[in-house]
């Protein structure tokens, strides 16, 4: 066996049980980008919250390059005013083209992920 055998491995023997919980931060289902496609105009990431939130957006083009970083944090007051929350982005420093938004939610219980494409013509 070139990487390894199956009589030659690590096992960890744990003798407790471990109680993982996850708990969202915001509803994927709620969570999306419009206008979709942007002729030119702002975009915004319309997310519905949980609970208070540190967010990072990274935005590729759609060959994998990073073409911009948002980063917004959302504290416990403005969820309670309102769960529906807005990020707007400026699309003035991009291109026209199809763009793969990666949205990053942490906060004390965790990390929550999501993925968003979107389009902008101009």
């Amino acid at each position: 066996y070139e990487n390894g055998s199956p009589t030659n491995n690590r096992v960890i023997e744990l003798s407790k049980t471990l109680n993982i919980s996850k708990k969202n931060i915001f509803n994927e289902k709620l969570t999306y980008v419009y206008p979709n496609p942007s002729y030119g105009e702002n975009i915004k990431f319309r997310m519905h919250f949980y609970d208070e939130a540190n967010i990072q957006i990274n935005i590729f083009d759609i060959a994998g390059y990073l073409a911009k970083t948002i980063y917004k944090n959302f504290e416990k007051d403005d969820i309670l005013n309102s769960r529906h929350q807005e990020i707007i982005f400026n699309v003035n420093d991009l291109n026209s083209g199809i763009y793969i938004s990666q949205i990053n939610a942490s906060n004390a219980n965790g990390i929550q992920k999501k993925i968003i494409k979107f389009g902008i013509v101009k």
